[in-house]
């Protein structure tokens, strides 16, 4: 997902094009390399415009993976490593930190939100949940049935936190 936000951001990565927005509009970083801290000194500077227009960029991200699951599935297969390629039917969950895409990762100690998700994802599972996946690894094609648990973390302006 870093990738197409990267491409809503004209080819740059969150922590560049805040940089180039900070620059054009005078907010002096001294060099910051902290996405939080350049984005501390935006806000600060009074240019909440710059960080609404980049909320507004990882919201569409977020929609585009959502409501093009396959294509997002296809490429989790696709690049996958060598080491760890199965082409088994998989239920992936994709965690996302809305305010910085880079550190979703930690999402991943979150069991308070991820079970009750998996939990209701199973629940009202069936087979026609299921999509079928046509991939390529290696030169060889494969087929398998797969789905997406979304869990979405949103800060608000208040730093509180809200899943999906």
């Amino acid at each position: 997902m870093g990738d197409k936000l990267k491409a809503k951001l004209g080819g740059k990565s969150e922590l560049s094009w805040l940089k180039q927005k900070a620059n054009a509009n005078g907010v002096v970083l001294n060099r910051s390399k902290s996405l939080s801290v350049i984005t501390e000194k935006i806000s600060a500077s009074g240019h909440d415009d710059i960080l609404a227009e980049l909320r507004s960029k990882r919201k569409e991200v977020i929609s585009d993976a959502q409501n093009n699951k396959s294509d997002l599935m296809t490429w989790l297969y696709t690049n996958q490593g060598e080491m760890r390629f199965g082409a088994e039917n998989r239920l992936f969950v994709v965690l996302v930190d809305s305010s910085d895409m880079s550190q979703s990762w930690k999402m991943k100690r979150a069991f308070e939100q991820i079970e009750p998700a998996v939990k209701s994802y199973l629940d009202s599972f069936t087979a026609e949940t299921l999509s079928r996946i046509n991939f390529t690894f290696k030169g060889n094609e494969y087929c398998s049935l797969a789905d997406v648990i979304f869990i979405v973390n949103l800060k608000s302006a208040t730093n509180e936190q809200k899943y999906l």
